[in-house]
């Protein structure tokens, strides 16, 4: 099976620890203070002390705590305070949804109630507890004080083999417990492998008093002493420390500075795998999907009959000086991204900043690193960094090494000058991933579009291209592998009646596009325009190997209101296999999203800056029993309106 190790976590001592699933650790201290213990958070190496006390501790999917104080009064943190919040508990816990629940203070059965929060109240549950954890389909995990362990499944109360002290679940929903101790006075720690819990050999035996999970699916704990210890697992076979648990999404994070409608202080957005965003024209939503096509080019190396490079880009987009916030045109603009890898080890952040003026564009700052310092490391582990124009790149295989600034082009990213995958793994994975990045947005419509056309038939199959001038090739590669065929048909059979089949064929050195209607073959060049949009999106969206990210701009035009359900689904399917950025106007599109509200992000300017918001399930949850979501937003209440 393998051995668990610990590693200590220097310079730490607490009695309780909570990880959100964005990664973001808080402990509750061992130094007294009003209410409980000194609250902390783990910040770039080191725990930074904010106001307050608490004796339990959890954390949202936005790495923000909700805390209980030892009079039991709950608290939530958010921009920067603390918001008491109804009732009184013992112990919280929250999911990777961001769902809520709490042990109360009211005596019960196995305990105290048990508790979920709906937005504006706590509603009680049947059964009793003392510890609770929350796994990311927003369902409690609780332990009672006979030490018995339930898990809740549907509205029934599982009982599970084995007893435990405390219980956590992380983002990827592994389940550790701090077991039932044994005769030498040590609590065993089990990790759940679906029916029954696994003993690991330990490298080091410790009694925890708190665990958590993180990122990675390993716990962290608190000892009797209140010493921190990270687990990790060394297989009996390479007794390598076991990866972080990959993730579906690419973009955890965005943060754009300075940058067209964005200001300077806005802040990060966490992203998910189904991002839609809505909002009134001109609040910035389509200036996302610019910076990411300016992120995209950044491997481009200069090609002065090309536009697809980062100057190019630039240059389309009216100039320098058009894409610095108007705000500040004497600062630099900035993109920064939190990227996650394919080989599931932990996230890279990408740092790239310009400035010039109306004749020309300079790199002013670029980074490369891993997002944060994982708490067993105390350094951030850079990769890249520019360094006041002294360039300095960690290599594979020598360690640090400084660029001579005359051999980096200051006009141009590192990632188009150094691509070496032996050399520089973690450039050259950003350049190929970023180069794999499609934006769907340039919607034409009429009689002469290019899907209309006959296309040229030497063009790639591959991927769909941005214009779809290779929709029939790209089409006759995905109708050739059958389950995609058959959700083609039935999307197109969702809009168009008595559609029998489509076919591609290849003449001349030209490709067409066919649908069979009956006895009738009937050219691409005598379909609607809705017709076309909509078979681009599927072919699109049903691709069964997507590229990473996809951004489609208002797939909502030129179709009839009725099919907006159709393609809603369409995209939630889609967004398993890849991640997806879509912006909308479509009220009937967003409500069919009333189930995952947490997939729409607000898009509002104030001030000149915009604000991007997502929505939060907990905190619509009472609304949502009664309205549906694109009748929130059409009414005002959730915001994103022009008046």
């Amino acid at each position: 099976m393998g051995i668990i190790e610990w590693e200590k976590i220097p310079d730490t001592a607490a009695t309780d620890i909570g990880i959100g699933a964005d990664g973001t650790v808080w402990i509750t201290g061992t130094k007294s203070t009003g209410g409980g213990y000194e609250i902390l958070r783990w910040d770039d190496g080191d725990w930074v002390a904010v106001e307050g006390g608490a004796i339990r501790i959890a954390v949202d999917p936005w790495g923000m705590p909700w805390i209980v104080n030892e009079e039991g009064i709950i608290y939530q943190r958010k921009d920067s305070r603390w918001n008491k919040m109804p009732g009184e508990a013992t112990d919280i816990g929250i999911g990777a949804d961001g769902t809520v629940w709490i042990i109360g203070a009211k005596s019960t059965g196995g305990g105290y109630e048990i508790l979920k929060w709906y937005g504006n109240d706590w509603r009680a549950v049947e059964g009793g507890a003392i510890r609770i954890a929350v796994d990311p389909n927003g369902l409690p995990w609780v332990v009672n004080k006979e030490s018995v362990i339930h898990q809740l499944t549907g509205a029934i109360w599982k009982k599970l083999p084995g007893k435990a002290t405390d219980i956590g679940v992380g983002a990827d929903g592994t389940v550790w417990i701090a077991g039932a101790k044994t005769a030498g006075g040590v609590s065993e720690i089990l990790k759940w492998d679906g029916s029954k819990w696994i003993a690991f050999e330990e490298g080091a035996a410790h009694s925890a008093s708190s665990i958590a999970v993180g990122t990675d699916g390993m716990p962290l704990i608190v000892d009797n002493n209140g010493h921190v210890y990270s687990g990790y697992v060394e297989t009996t076979t390479d007794m390598r420390k076991q990866a972080v648990s990959p993730d579906s999404r690419l973009i955890r994070e965005i943060k754009l500075c300075n940058l067209l409608s964005f200001g300077p202080d806005t802040q990060a957005l966490k992203l998910e795998n189904l991002n839609v965003f809505i909002g009134p024209n001109g609040a910035g939503k389509s200036n996302l999907i610019e910076a990411i096509a300016l992120l995209r080019a950044t491997p481009v190396p200069s090609q002065t009959t090309s536009s697809s490079d980062m100057i190019g880009v630039i240059r389309r987009g009216g100039g320098t000086l058009d894409w610095i916030w108007k705000g500040a045109k004497d600062q630099p603009a900035s993109v920064e991204l939190v990227i996650n890898k394919t080989d599931g080890k932990y996230p890279l952040r990408h740092i790239f900043s310009f400035h010039g003026d109306e004749q020309s564009f300079r790199v002013y700052d670029e980074q490369v690193k891993n997002e944060k310092p994982y708490l067993r490391n105390t350094k951030t582990d850079f990769l890249y960094r520019f360094e006041n124009g002294h360039p300095v790149v960690r290599t594979a295989l020598e360690g640090q090494r400084k660029l001579a600034t005359d051999k980096v082009n200051l006009q141009y990213s590192i990632l188009a000058q150094r691509r070496d995958p032996e050399l520089y793994p973690e450039i050259t994975f950003l350049a190929d991933t970023y180069e794999r990045l499609r934006i769907y947005r340039e919607w034409v419509f009429g009689r002469n579009t290019v899907f209309r056309e006959p296309q040229k038939a030497d063009m790639r199959n591959d991927r769909l291209e941005e214009d779809f001038s290779n929709l029939g090739l790209f089409l006759s590669r995905l109708r050739k592998t059958p389950k995609v065929k058959r959700a083609i048909l039935e999307g197109l059979g969702d809009l168009y009646d008595g559609l029998a089949d489509f076919e591609i064929i290849v003449e001349g050195g030209s490709v067409q596009i066919f649908f069979i209607e009956g006895d009738f073959s009937i050219p691409a060049m005598r379909l609607s325009d809705g017709t076309l949009r909509y078979l681009c999106l599927l072919a699109i969206l049903c691709d069964p190997q997507p590229p990473p990210l996809i951004c489609i701009e208002e797939p909502e035009l030129g179709l009839h209101p009725d099919i907006m359900p159709k393609l809603a689904d369409l995209l939630i399917e889609a967004s398993q296999r890849t991640q997806l950025i879509i912006t909308t106007h479509s009220d009937i599109l967003v409500d069919a999203m009333t189930e995952r509200p947490e997939a729409v992000i607000v898009c509002e300017k104030h001030d000149g800056n915009t604000d991007m918001r997502r929505l939060r399930k907990n905190e619509l949850a009472k609304w949502l029993e009664k309205y549906r979501l694109g009748q929130l937003w059409t009414e005002g209440h959730i915001g994103g309106n022009r008046w």
